[in-house]
């Protein structure tokens, strides 16, 4: 483990910290941190941590999400959407499809599989991943309420859509400081990325 943890420092955390180094000025940043994958090793906890979800703009964007998620599973897990028998039957492979979709397009990636869309009651031939949510959330909407953090997701899209639609497909440094500039401060001031 030591071995994996030193070649991990050498091969991933050494080149990290230096190419940060000059936007890093005052030392603040931590190579382990900046590192965030899908996979992460953790040898301090000898696990691989897998990542389906990140930090958003902000807490409140983070704990709107946060709270969706644990309610569609409460959901699943109480039986609400379909029975514990059927969610077995699932494979893998529809649901990695519809993964690698979600991951490609986000909120605009379609699904036609008509079964797993009947799983949220849905008699759609096909949705968007963003349709799907809405549908999730209008569903949920006793236990979750309309946060201005889940309205803005809902509405406006992911963050990396509306990151997108800021950049306005310009992609110089210019314009990349800019914008994520915007995004510190809706950090610090704890509002949504885009709202306006």
């Amino acid at each position: 483990s030591d071995v994996c943890s030193s070649d991990l420092q050498r091969t991933i955390y050494d080149p990290i910290k230096r190419d940060i180094a000059p936007f890093d000025r005052e030392a603040v940043l931590d190579s382990v941190w900046v590192n965030s994958r899908g996979a992460i090793s953790r040898f301090d906890r000898g696990s691989i941590e897998i990542r389906l979800m990140d930090v958003q703009e902000c807490p409140a964007a983070d704990l709107a999400i946060q709270t969706l998620v644990i309610e569609t599973i409460k959901a699943f897990v109480n039986e609400e959407f379909i029975s514990f028998q059927d969610q077995m039957k699932w494979h893998a492979e529809p649901l990695a499809e519809i993964l690698d979709k979600g991951v490609e397009k986000a909120e605009k990636a379609v699904i036609f599989n008509q079964e797993f869309l009947k799983v949220f009651g849905s008699k759609a031939t096909s949705l968007t991943v963003g349709e799907l949510w809405k549908h999730i959330t209008d569903r949920l909407k006793d236990r979750i309420g309309r946060t201005q953090g889940l309205e803005t997701i809902i509405n406006k899209g992911s963050l990396s859509t509306r990151i997108l639609i800021a950049l306005k497909g310009d992609y110089s440094t210019a314009s990349l400081t800019k914008v994520y500039r915007e995004l510190a401060s809706c950090l610090a001031e704890n509002r949504m990325f885009g709202r306006q």
